[in-house]
């Protein structure tokens, strides 16, 4: 797996801007709102203000 940041990231067949968060990233995708956002990176265990790219 690359380490270097993606501009572009491919998330269930939508395309999410690299630079969001984690958080804003997944409130992109259609049916999950902030807080099921939020969730869904503290069960990954994922820091929410941390860049998806």
């Amino acid at each position: 797996m690359s380490t270097e940041f993606r501009h572009i990231v491919r998330i269930i067949d939508r395309d999410i801007d690299g630079s969001k968060t984690v958080v804003d990233a997944l409130s992109d995708i259609k049916g999950i709102g902030l807080r099921l956002a939020n969730i869904i990176a503290a069960k990954m265990g994922l820091s929410p203000s941390a860049r998806i790219g």
